[in-house]
């Protein structure tokens, strides 16, 4: 028989199974496995930079992400206009959909991979606000 082994690497002793712990001891066990429907949720965001006219901000989720970008979906960036409010449209600017994005960007702690989602874009000016757009089931 094989071991099972965590993510460390260490050998399981117990595994769960659904209504007790059970001893591994070379016996085969059955567990049910569920798919995961609920997508990560946004935690917080956090690194909010600006350098010349390059924005950087990283979007923290509840769970680690393995897709970013599904099909049709982008981030959008709106420059807010003058008047610094996104709720008046007649002066925002064009929503451009052209940022990079990157995720686990490498961020680790206390052996928690956290779902890290960098996105970058040059501003057309950095004396504005904008308002950045995550679409619903962005990231998987």
């Amino acid at each position: 028989g094989g071991e099972i082994l965590d993510p460390a690497l260490a050998v399981f002793e117990y595994i769960w199974d659904g209504s007790a712990w059970q001893p591994i001891d070379g016996t085969v066990i059955e567990v049910g496995i569920t798919q995961d429907s609920k997508p990560p949720e946004v935690a917080f965001v956090a690194g909010i930079s600006l350098s010349g006219a390059t924005l950087t901000a990283y979007v923290f989720f509840t769970e680690a992400i393995s897709v970013v970008g599904a099909l049709g979906t982008a981030v959008s960036i709106t420059d807010c206009g003058p008047d610094i409010d996104c709720q008046t449209a007649r002066d925002n600017g064009k929503k451009a959909f052209d940022a990079e994005v990157a995720f686990d960007v490498g961020f680790a702690g206390d052996h928690l991979r956290y779902g890290a989602l960098q996105i970058r874009k040059t501003l057309p000016t950095h004396d504005r606000r904008y308002e950045v757009r995550i679409p619903a089931n962005f990231v998987r």
